[in-house]
């Protein structure tokens, strides 16, 4: 299996419960159906034992006993046909579900490894892209700034207004009313502009171009920082569970030092208290209890002395001081 990442594990995971959660209204029909003639089967099958079974002796047969044997043996034959054909139903189901479990399986039992180095590089990846966005985001806006989108339209108001001039000038010509050289004039001036106009509109094709770049790496930008952010976080999760873990077995390993440790408390109390001045150092039951509630890996969180341990206790202590 190819190794994930700790994202790719969380959305493997994920998907393998959607994919679990697909699979199983149509499984639990057929799981269901295939329960219920399993069910049919053994009651005919029970039925027929009694029916072929030999008379108890001194009995007889009831009569119609042949007829209900065909009878119960048709519907017998029938009940397993169903019986087989669900089975065969639920085979790839089943072997789908199997597969995704011991997926899921793998995947819990053996996460990635996360180090503080391998957290400190992703979190610096997350700030080098967030460094990026906003050099590219400011990068934008002064693009946009650039953009000439107001002197176009300027620009073509003065060309209608142009145009139209230089058709009435030509309509003088015409009727011999006007000169060649204002209509030469106006037909160079409507030329200059429509020039401009070509020159503008291509610099905002090229500002326009420009924006929808930026949006694009800006778009991968944030997509790429996302994927990041969610690997830091289920990078971080995976690092705290091991020092969860890590806690928690001191904690059990602590606690499993107390019962030794109670004991030679409540031998102490009972040298004294029962063959010394009388005087007990500690007020115990007897028992300790770790009060977790039900927290994931201790099993057992009540400790309780053990009586015989404290007698041979105090009875080696009392021996040892008589040997001198």
């Amino acid at each position: 299996m190819k190794k994930l990442t700790a994202a790719q594990r969380a959305n493997r995971l994920r998907e393998i419960e959607t994919q679990r959660e697909e699979l199983m209204p149509e499984f639990s029909n057929i799981r269901s159906r295939l329960q219920n003639v399993q069910g049919q089967q053994a009651n005919l099958e029970k039925q027929l034992q009694e029916l072929t079974s030999p008379p108890p002796k001194h009995g007889w047969r009831t009569a119609g006993r042949s007829g209900d044997t065909a009878r119960v043996r048709r519907e017998l034959d029938q009940v397993r046909q169903s019986n087989e054909q669900l089975q065969e139903e639920m085979r790839p189901f089943q072997k789908q579900l199997d597969h995704l479990a011991k997926e899921e399986e793998s995947l819990l039992n053996n996460p990635p490894k996360v180090s503080l180095a391998d957290l400190q590089q992703t979190q610096a990846e997350i700030t080098k892209l967030e460094i990026q966005i906003d050099r590219i985001g400011q990068a934008r806006e002064e693009a946009a700034a650039r953009t000439p989108t107001a002197g176009i339209e300027s620009l073509k108001e003065e060309i209608a207004q142009a145009a139209s001039d230089r058709d009435l000038l030509a309509a003088d010509l015409d009727l011999g009313e006007g000169s060649e050289a204002d209509l030469k004039k106006a037909t160079t001036h409507l030329t200059k502009l429509r020039k401009q106009l070509a020159e503008q509109e291509e610099t905002a094709s090229l500002a326009g171009a420009t924006q929808r770049g930026y949006e694009k790496r800006l778009a991968d930008l944030s997509e790429t920082k996302r994927q990041a952010e969610q690997e830091f976080r289920c990078q971080l999760s995976l690092y705290a569970k091991e020092i969860h873990d890590a806690g928690l077995q001191k904690i059990v390993k602590a606690f499993e030092e107390i019962g030794p440790a109670l004991n030679e408390i409540l031998a102490a109390n009972k040298l004294s208290g029962t063959h010394g001045t009388g005087d007990e150092f500690s007020r115990l039951s007897g028992r300790v209890r770790l009060d977790m509630g039900g927290f994931h890996g201790i099993e057992n969180n009540s400790i309780s002395a053990d009586e015989e341990l404290v007698s041979e206790r105090v009875a080696g202590i009392l021996a040892d001081i008589r040997k001198s």
